[in-house]
């Protein structure tokens, strides 16, 4: 997603810090977290939006996520690494033996 190509977390536990440089990805790592947890919960319900929306439309401060798809097919291709759309984003979760992949493709079939 958007400036990591690739990234691999180990051992995540109850408080985890990450630590880097301005534009290093940190915020990038904990949106694809976010983005995966729509599995359990598609609606932020602090928020009131869909996840997707929300973190697509999320560094345009003047674009209101609550829109709707419009919003997401005019600006979803800011979440793929260097805006190359012709591959999927893949996003793996692993909690002890359960394994959850998430795949998010620029248009969907």
């Amino acid at each position: 997603m958007r400036g990591v190509k690739r990234c691999v977390v180990n051992n995540l536990t109850h408080v985890n810090i990450f630590i880097g440089r301005n534009g290093a990805g940190k915020s990038t790592l904990l949106e694809a977290i976010y983005m995966a947890s729509a599995w359990a919960r598609p609606l932020d319900i602090i928020k009131g939006v869909s996840k997707f929306l929300y973190v697509v439309t999320r560094r345009r401060g003047h674009v209101d996520a609550r829109y709707g798809w419009e919003i997401y097919s005019k600006y979803k291709d800011m979440l793929w690494f260097n805006k190359y759309i012709n591959e999927e984003i893949q996003i793996a979760l692993n909690f002890g033996e359960k394994k959850m992949e998430f795949r998010l493709m620029y248009s969907q079939p």
